[in-house]
């Protein structure tokens, strides 16, 4: 304080803090507005001093840098977590938390909640059914969105938790009684299609009979099977099945083994609408008849077997790293050949793990397959000239040079000449001279030692 005024001689600006020149703190002392901590405004400065202003958004993902600082997240990465979501949709579109990749902590990330099952990323159980959104989808198969998938009456958490049916089959026990009928009709078993070991089931004695299917000494029993389909008279009654056909949808099978082995429905010959009936489904294609895409691969049993040729019930029928689904709609290679283009990579290979293209060959087009790019000579399948000394990879190797060396490359010279080694050719560099050229060279140097033995001479 050289004038005795109680003020620093090095804040200028008053805020109360040195300037950073005369090893203050202060990044601008002509603003008081700007000093370490200071709040952020909208003025295009660094009000705070921390290096970073309002109006940068390093990598794009909708939030400042300023932002992603007092967030935690990395203003450099779209995606701090890596869920699939960029920082910015996570907090402006989703809230959700764009440090935790799974913010409802159901086994789902974040992004397959938002763009694949469409649930909620905030509640762990979409549906209120007793499960989580991450149990439905990766244990059970069931419908996050629906709190009872097979419609029974009975919740999908209920029928995992306590009764210990099948969330997917609305009739367990095939009895002929819905599972939600059985326990809140009923109250008989529904993992048990003779509830009171009478002999009769359940479904018979309750739509057929007007027994009590909790009274074994009621029973009625009746094994009569016209058709000898599996199904008794009594069982083809409650099922709507005829009984004197053995095979009612004539799908292939019996109405019996529809009901008590395949769970498919015995009226109708293609259970789940693929375009195979179920009788295909089971004794030629080994797929499953009460699912559309047995595999999981993203195309139909029918497309798999009628378009493409794969198999509906392997997810990569060449064992390839790629999905049939993927094959046939992303990459657009053969899913019945593991390297479409026989580049000695496989198409997995090529997209999951190189980058080339599955479908050339040559992908950065410099003379060499990109399989013998990666297994043979390390070079670099997406770059022409690895080591960047000029000349492409295929030519080095056809010149004798090292692809992974630039101080040996030697690029071809045109002289102007033909090409066919009758007029010669010549390389810059360490290359050589022959045919007209070399000709013309000795031709000049016997001139001039002609001149100098003459001179000798006199």
């Amino acid at each position: 304080d050289g004038d005795c005024d109680g003020a620093s001689d090095y804040d200028a600006d008053g805020d109360g803090y040195d300037s950073d020149a005369y090893g203050g703190s202060d990044c601008d002392d002509t603003s008081a507005s700007t000093y370490p901590g200071a709040p952020e405004l909208s003025d295009g400065l660094d009000n705070d001093c921390d290096g970073v202003d309002e109006t940068v958004d390093s990598d794009g993902d909708g939030l400042t840098d300023e932002t992603e600082q007092d967030l935690g997240t990395d203003p450099d990465d779209e995606d701090t977590d890596g869920d699939g979501i960029t920082d910015g949709e996570e907090v402006t579109d989703h809230e959700t938390d764009p440090l935790d990749e799974d913010t409802d902590d159901d086994g789902l990330s974040d992004g397959v909640e938002v763009t694949d099952t469409e649930t909620d990323p905030l509640d762990e159980d979409t549906d209120d059914d007793g499960l989580t959104d991450g149990d439905e989808v990766d244990l059970h198969g069931t419908d996050p969105l629906d709190a009872d998938t097979d419609e029974d009456g009975l919740e999908d958490g209920e029928e995992v938790d306590f009764y210990g049916t099948d969330p997917l089959d609305d009739d367990t026990d095939d009895d002929g009684l819905t599972d939600g009928e059985e326990v809140d009709v009923y109250a008989t078993d529904p993992t048990d299609a003779d509830t009171d070991d009478g002999g009769t089931e359940d479904g018979v004695e309750v739509l057929v009979d007007g027994t009590d299917p909790l009274d074994g000494s009621d029973d009625i029993t009746d094994d009569k099977d016209s058709d000898g389909d599996g199904l008794s008279d009594k069982e083809e009654q409650v099922h709507g099945t005829d009984r004197y056909d053995e095979d009612s949808d004539d799908d292939g099978l019996l109405d019996g083994e529809e009901v008590k082995e395949h769970d498919t429905d015995p009226l109708d010959s293609d259970t789940d609408d693929d375009g195979l009936t179920d009788g295909d489904e089971v004794d030629e294609h080994g797929s499953d008849p009460t699912l559309v895409d047995t595999d999981g691969d993203g195309l139909d049993d029918r497309e798999e077997v009628e378009e493409h040729g794969t198999d509906p019930a392997d997810e990569d029928s060449d064992d390839d790293g790629l999905t049939d689904g993927e094959e046939v709609l992303e990459s657009e290679t053969d899913p019945l050949d593991p390297d479409t283009d026989d580049d000695g990579l496989s198409d997995g290979a090529e997209v999951s793990e190189h980058g080339t293209d599955p479908l050339d060959e040559d992908s950065d087009d410099d003379g060499l397959l990109d399989g013998a790019e990666v297994d043979e000579h390390g070079t670099d399948p997406l770059d022409a000239d690895t080591d960047d000394g000029g000349v492409p990879d295929g030519e080095e190797l056809d010149q004798g040079t090292n692809p992974l060396d630039g101080s040996d490359d030697y690029p071809l010279v045109d002289s102007g000449l033909p090409l066919d080694g009758s007029e010669g050719e010549y390389f810059g560099g360490c290359g050589c001279q022959t045919g007209r050229t070399v000709a013309a060279g000795l031709w000049l140097l016997g001139i001039l030692g002609l001149g100098w033995a003459r001179r000798r001479e006199s």
